[in-house]
């Protein structure tokens, strides 16, 4: 999806379209590691509790950049909020790469939590934004089958890369880092959707599930655990 012209935007259906497909690389990049866990740690001999914790650290990021700045793109706008977390998930694929130790792969999994917590919080609102119709039972139909296709599509061609491919280590964050830097040039044409705040403030969210939907969360988290 190109922009025709220097300054154009692009049209609210195609900016849709952008957005979904940032959802699903931000989950695409998530899951891009997770064949690689078997091959550090052999190469680094650390224990399974350890690997969780390098697991546990990513939801951790999500969740933390969720309730800090889950609501920060209502008032400096979400086109600058996406481009920082891409940018973000961009320094967590060169963490990945760079990684010789544990402790590398801790940092790029809380810097990738982080970037990726921000920028779902932003795609989505603006997901919202610029539906036409504002149908957020939609919405979150889109969302959801963009972050499946992202979290299987990732884990998929990265374990064929470190199959098949040389550099098993470096090529499957090479490929989310070129997939990253497109993104970041759609995110420049895409309008922006909320009015910027002259004074924008930092305002920490508490979670909360809405009482409508609290029965199908329980059940849907019961299963995620579950699983």
């Amino acid at each position: 999806m190109a922009v025709t012209a220097a300054g154009r935007r692009l049209s609210p259906a195609a900016a849709f379209m952008v957005l979904a497909s940032i959802i699903a690389l931000a989950l695409y990049a998530s899951a891009t590691p997770s064949p690689l866990y078997a091959v550090y740690q052999q190469r680094w001999n650390f224990s399974t509790p350890v690997l969780t914790v390098i697991y546990a650290t990513y939801p951790l990021g999500v969740l933390v950049a969720l309730v800090l700045v889950g609501t920060l793109s209502d008032q400096v706008g979400r086109r600058p909020v996406l481009r920082w977390s891409l940018v973000g998930l961009l320094i967590s694929m060169g963490l990945f790469v760079v990684a010789d130790s544990v402790g590398w792969l801790l940092a790029a999994r809380a810097v990738q939590g982080l970037a990726t917590g921000a920028a779902l919080g932003a795609a989505g609102a603006a997901l919202i934004d610029l539906h036409p119709r504002g149908d957020a039972g939609q919405v979150g139909l889109v969302n959801g089958v963009a972050s499946t296709i992202g979290i299987a599509s990732g884990a998929l061609i990265s374990a064929v890369l470190v199959a098949v491919a040389p550099a098993p280590r470096v090529l499957p964050f090479l490929v989310v880092c070129a997939l990253i830097v497109i993104a970041l040039f759609a995110v420049w044409a895409i309008p922006e959707s909320v009015a910027v705040a002259d004074r924008p403030r930092l305002r920490p969210t508490r979670p909360s599930i809405p009482e409508p939907t609290r029965e199908a969360f329980t059940l849907a988290a019961l299963g995620v655990l579950a699983s």
